[in-house]
């Protein structure tokens, strides 16, 4: 819907201007309905997204034999996020996507949700950060909290990847790897 109001031209959000827009958008599209799918092919695509699944467990798996050290998401956080040590911590987690967005309209008040930034962060982040759950001695108790909570696990784990980065930020902010230029 909202690409639909962008290519109307239509940039503010309001419930009144969502009605109107709704509107709009059914007269002109005036969607056909779709058939539902035979009990084949729904065991089709039952299988097919199993399979996706243990592809998807096995590439990580391998992922992780390759990455055990926090050294080498250390590296490819570097070369993935050049802006780390240099801005904010807002900014940082923004980057990498690790930034919530709350989404609310009139009396709706829907959930909070990370979005964009770079993938690679994130992927880089992920082990290190279940491995920071269940052995650093701040973030394992900081987990346990947002799990005693009731938060679910890739709400905890997307809070301590976003904890190991602002912390490594902060790091390399105080400490840059490269020395600074002199004057000439």
């Amino acid at each position: 819907m909202r690409a639909f109001a962008k290519s109307r031209r239509l940039f503010a959000k309001t419930d009144r201007l969502d009605a109107r827009l709704l509107a709009d958008f059914a007269a002109a599209l005036t969607p056909q309905p779709t058939h539902a799918p035979d009990a084949v092919r729904e065991q089709l695509r039952e299988l097919h997204t199993r399979r996706a699944q243990l592809v998807a467990v096995r590439a990580d798996e391998l992922k992780r034999q390759e990455q055990p050290g926090l050294g080498k998401v250390a590296t490819a956080l570097l070369a993935t996020l050049p802006e780390l040590g240099s801005v904010s911590r807002q900014r940082i987690a923004s980057l990498a996507g690790l930034a919530p967005f709350v989404y609310q309209s009139g009396n709706f008040k829907g959930q909070v949700h990370i979005r964009g930034g770079r993938l690679a962060v994130r992927q880089a982040l992920y082990m290190a950060a279940l491995s920071a759950m269940r052995c650093n001695p701040v973030l394992k108790p900081f987990a346990q909290r947002l799990t005693a909570r009731g938060k679910p696990f890739h709400v905890v784990i997307t809070a301590v990847m976003r904890k190991l980065l602002i912390h490594l930020n902060a790091d390399l902010h105080r400490h840059p790897l490269a020395p600074p230029k002199t004057a000439k």
